[in-house]
Parts: structure tokens; C-alpha cells; sequence
């Protein structure tokens, strides 16, 4: 298949804090198959660089889908879709990283998906990396 994609980047800075906004715009075409899918995304989102060794971000995407595949749930359709599906697609996320004392560092992270056909997908992971 063949893949374009445009996208728009608009960043503010200030000090240890930075916002952003985005906006992509993406065509996939199968050849063997005539199908494509076209989706637009808005997403903005914020980061933070604490002086106390942590950093923050959070984001959210509203992402809007136009395919005219089968509606067979096969792996090159939920490849192309990227897991969402055709339609209007809400995307969150929120993740926090600390350093802790003696090397250590705890990494949370929060992710959310909602789409008009499907129930609220939640994933959530939690670690700590030891450096030595």
C-alpha cells in the first residue's frame, strides 16, 4: 500500500514546561484491493521537566477515520487503522517518571481509548528501573 501523511506542528516553550499542538492528515491506499483509509488527528498535549527529578506528560487526540475496507477483522485492517476504528476515535494518555534516591526510577503510565462502536479501552503500567 502506499502511505502520505501531513503534519503540522505548533510548540511553546516556557522554561521546563512545553505545549503543543498537532494536526496530521494521512491517505493509505491498497492497490490490490482499492480500499483506502483517510484520517485526520488534533491532538495537544503538555510536558514538564521538574528541577525535582520527575517529568510529567499528558496528551489527548481526537481522531477522525474515513475507510472503506471490509468489515472482516483482519491483521492488514488493523494494521492500517491503527487499532481504532472507522469513525470518530478519542485518544488520551498521561505518564509520570521519578527518579528516586539510590539509582532507582519509578515510570507510570496511562493510556485511554474510545471510539463510537467499542467500550473504553484502559492500559496502565507501572515499573522501576535499577541503575547500577
Amino acid at each position: 500500500y502506499t502511505f502520505n501523511k501531513i503534519e503540522e506542528n505548533l510548540l511553546f516553550n516556557i522554561n521546563d514546561i512545553h505545549f503543543f499542538l498537532n494536526y496530521i492528515r494521512q491517505n493509505k491506499q491498497i492497490y490490490s484491493e482499492d480500499r483506502s483509509v483517510r484520517s485526520e488527528e488534533i491532538s495537544a498535549g503538555y510536558k514538564s521537566n521538574n528541577t525535582n527529578n520527575s517529568n510529567l506528560q499528558y496528551f489527548v487526540k481526537l481522531i477522525t477515520i474515513k475507510s472503506d475496507l471490509s468489515s472482516n477483522n483482519t491483521i492488514l485492517n488493523y494494521e492500517l487503522l491503527e487499532g481504532l476504528t472507522s469513525g470518530m476515535n478519542f485518544v488520551w494518555g498521561i505518564s509520570l517518571q521519578k527518579k528516586l534516591k539510590n539509582n532507582l526510577q519509578i515510570n507510570a503510565q496511562y493510556d485511554g481509548r474510545k471510539s463510537k462502536e467499542s467500550k473504553t479501552k484502559h492500559i496502565a503500567n507501572l515499573g522501576i528501573t535499577a541503575y547500577f
